[in-house]
């Protein structure tokens, strides 16, 4: 009984040590297939958090491992990747935030200038403002002008309450007092014709006589 005890303990403890050389293993080839890029950031990065996914042209090639502010420069952030070595990270690189659809979540997507000539290898490349930030930048820009169009109408829509309504409504009033005396007259009309065209005197005919 003792000895098959013995030998549970010792399988256990055979299989640790096999699952340990086993994660080293994985871990010196995973780092020695990882390089470090640094992304030097101008612009807010809102919703990117460490282990976000890095991605070149739609391609998982790395993730997020670190975000911090620049300690000389705070309105500049930093943001550190562990991207495949297969990947070579030149000076042409740049990078842009990119939303997922379905999660929401912010990812780094890398791409290349091709017009740059002669790039060479680097280990920092910069975040450049994507179409979404535009389209964001645009939207704000539009609201703000909105908000002001509306706050310079505002002493336009006082004076109009002030002064032009109720004029307006004197206006109104006064038609609607104009068309009721026309109503009167009207009916003056069809009840007296003949007032109307002869007066309140005798006409022709009853001269005549």
């Amino acid at each position: 009984m003792h000895n098959t005890r013995y030998k549970t303990v010792g399988l256990f403890i055979l299989a640790s040590l096999s699952i340990c050389v086993v994660l080293v293993f994985w871990l010196v080839n995973y780092q020695g297939s990882q390089q470090s890029v640094r992304v030097i950031s101008p612009i807010p990065v809102a919703g990117l958090v460490e282990r976000s996914t890095v991605f070149y042209r739609g391609l998982r090639v790395g993730t997020v491992t670190k975000i911090q502010l620049n300690p000389t420069l705070p309105t500049e952030i930093w943001i550190d990747l562990d991207v495949s070595k297969d990947l070579e990270v030149t000076d042409a690189f740049y990078a842009t935030l990119n939303l997922a659809g379905v999660t929401g979540s912010t990812n780094i997507e890398l791409d290349v200038n091709e017009a740059k000539n002669n790039p060479v290898v680097a280990t920092e490349i910069m975040l450049q403002r994507s179409f979404v930030d535009d389209i964001e930048s645009e939207v704000a820009q539009l609201v703000t002008r909105i908000d002001k169009i509306a706050a310079s109408f505002q002493p336009l829509a006082v004076q109009l309450q002030r002064e032009t309504i109720p004029s307006l409504n004197r206006l109104i009033e006064s038609l609607s007092e104009t068309s009721q005396n026309f109503n009167d007259l009207i009916k003056d009309v069809e009840a007296n014709p003949r007032e109307l065209i002869f007066g309140r005197g005798k006409s022709p005919a009853e001269k005549k006589k």
